[in-house]
């Protein structure tokens, strides 16, 4: 089914080009639901603590932090005796129940301190961990197709001020992770965007990046070159300390490519579960060394009056466990560009960040989507548009928006109020 939406800001009409919304809706929650709102920090700084993840144990619904450390997180009421796990990288779990996960509550997680001799962790070759937990795929993930709900964001700044915001509850369909020549598939179920115009009316360049290729960053179904045994020569690999992530002792494997390396490759940290060898996640980079030579790899359209230089461009990859396998949870990209129009001297920064959170999980009726639906690589992600409106995502979960960004949704959404006639 396809549908046009317009709005009016001051003198222009803006009609949305028709985008594919499935006639199927996704996974339902049983009505009603129960809202609560809250924020994570650290117990001993008080500093919000950002992609902290919210679950109710034991089953596939879940949320994340924002930047400021908030959340909204909904839940059937039929799950009111259950309990709630509240975990991110360096910190202890916290588990509340249900009936004490009070609405507006600011929840503390202590540090996560482990002793451990160092010569140990010196000791073990970090290209032996990663050859092992690729061999450990099959047994620590999913050997068969599931459906999951998920919700996805993506932010376009100039020079700190918010210009562009779409973002959309989508289906997945991923594919079993042994099997990696079956590629996942994504569809949007209802989106919305929002536009500063008088802004967006300079931005001449687009990203790669999108609704399909954030699933690219599912490094256990896509292996990233530093998990690439033929690339492993291009890199430089250290152990680091350990970390206890959803309370499992894990390797961390930091990583960073060669000198005289040309290639833009990455720097960052690859964590790894000690016991079963799963992969828990990555938190890495383009590498400085290899940023020269990024700009084409990510800009995917450019006008030819400007030149693009690419700052920095970070990626953020989480798994989490249920029913007795690890799961994509949450990715995160945010690249920083630099942007001048020839013959000028001036240039601007541009900060484009794509967000995704898996919300549930469907572990029974997983089916390949129709050819029409499913979003691609070669588009930028475009969906209604629309005013903001808390209500808007009804019973699906979301990542609440930070401060600053709800301000200026708030904005945006009244001047285009103010043009309607």
């Amino acid at each position: 089914t396809y549908h046009l939406t317009w709005t009016r800001l001051a003198n222009q009409i803006i009609i949305n080009s028709p985008s594919r919304v499935s006639p199927e809706a996704p996974m339902k929650i049983e009505n009603p639901v129960t809202v609560i709102r809250g924020k994570v920090i650290d117990k001993t700084d008080k500093q919000p603590i950002p992609y902290a993840y919210i679950r109710i144990v034991g089953k596939s619904i879940g949320t994340i932090t924002n930047d400021d450390g908030e959340f909204v997180f909904k839940y059937p009421a039929s799950d009111d005796p259950d309990i709630v796990a509240i975990s991110c990288v360096g910190y202890k779990i916290l588990t509340v129940p249900i009936p004490e996960f009070t609405d507006q509550q600011i929840w503390e997680l202590p540090t996560e301190s482990i002793l451990l001799k160092e010569v140990l962790v010196r000791s073990v070759d970090p290209r032996s961990i990663i050859k092992k937990a690729i061999d450990a795929i099959p047994e620590n993930y999913r050997t068969a197709p599931v459906m999951q709900t998920g919700f996805y964001r993506e932010t376009l700044q100039k020079n700190g001020k918010y210009i562009v915001l779409s973002e959309a509850v989508v289906d997945i369909f991923k594919s079993a992770y042994n099997k990696p020549f079956q590629n996942d598939q994504v569809k949007v179920f209802k989106g919305r965007k929002t536009v500063d115009i008088a802004a967006y009316d300079t931005v001449l360049y687009k990203v790669q990046g999108g609704l399909y290729n954030s699933l690219l960053l599912d490094i256990v179904k896509n292996r990233a070159s530093f998990m690439d045994e033929n690339s492993f020569p291009d890199y430089e690999f250290h152990m680091g300390l350990m970390q206890k992530i959803n309370d499992a002792l894990a390797y961390t494997i930091e990583f960073d490519q060669k000198e005289g390396v040309e290639d833009a490759l990455f720097k960052g940290k690859l964590y790894v579960d000690v016991n079963t060898l799963a992969i828990l996640g990555a938190d890495f980079s383009i590498s400085p060394r290899g940023m020269q030579n990024a700009a084409s790899m990510l800009v995917k359209r450019a006008s030819p009056k400007i030149k693009v230089k690419p700052v920095s461009v970070d990626y953020l990859v989480s798994y989490s466990r249920y029913s007795g396998k690890w799961q994509l949870s949450h990715i995160r990209m945010e690249m920083n560009m630099r942007v001048r129009k020839k013959n000028n001297l001036f240039n601007s920064l541009f900060t484009s960040v794509s967000e995704m959170v898996v919300t549930r999980t469907d572990t029974l009726n997983a089916k390949p989507f129709r050819s029409a639906d499913i979003a691609r690589s070669n588009e930028i992600f475009v969906d209604h548009i629309g005013p903001y409106d808390p209500a808007y995502w009804g019973d699906y979960n979301f990542i609440k928006p930070e401060e600053k960004l709800e301000e200026t949704l708030t904005k945006i959404f009244r001047q285009q109020n103010q043009q309607i006639p």
